[in-house]
């Protein structure tokens, strides 16, 4: 790997990022119908209940905990850490090293722009409609 990658790669991963998200959206919302059926809201969360969604999505995190119990730590390679006066000094040399590379700052401002233009978690208060 380079320093920075070329930008038909960077186009590259846009793409199939791009065609994932159009397969499994329309997918993943056909499922939900099949799952709980047309008559029923199409909200799944709202028919299983937050709290059903919140226990499954607890036990699927669970299957990778053995996995991490079962790592060998004496096989690991040890990462040595420069030390920082305190976290604030993190965060600053942090911001300053992505804002010093014209290309990590493109891609943290079309991230945050992303991540603004699709609601992010003020979307969630505005989606979840439960019929009674």
């Amino acid at each position: 790997m380079t320093d920075s990658p070329p930008i038909w790669a960077i186009h590259g991963v846009a793409i199939l990022g791009g065609a994932a998200v159009v397969i499994e959206g329309p997918s993943r919302q056909a499922l939900v119908y099949q799952l709980v059926g047309r008559e029923e809201p199409p909200n799944a969360i709202a028919v299983i209940g937050v709290g059903w969604c919140f226990v499954f999505n607890a036990l699927s995190f669970m299957a990778v905990l053995p996995m991490l119990l079962l790592m060998r730590t004496s096989d690991l390679f040890p990462i040595e850490r420069a030390r920082t006066a305190t976290d604030a000094r993190a965060i600053r040399d942090g911001l300053a090293h992505v804002w010093g590379s014209p290309l990590m700052r493109t891609i943290a401002t079309c991230a945050a722009t992303m991540g603004l233009g699709s609601g992010g978690p003020v979307a969630g208060s505005n989606t979840v409609q439960v019929q009674v």
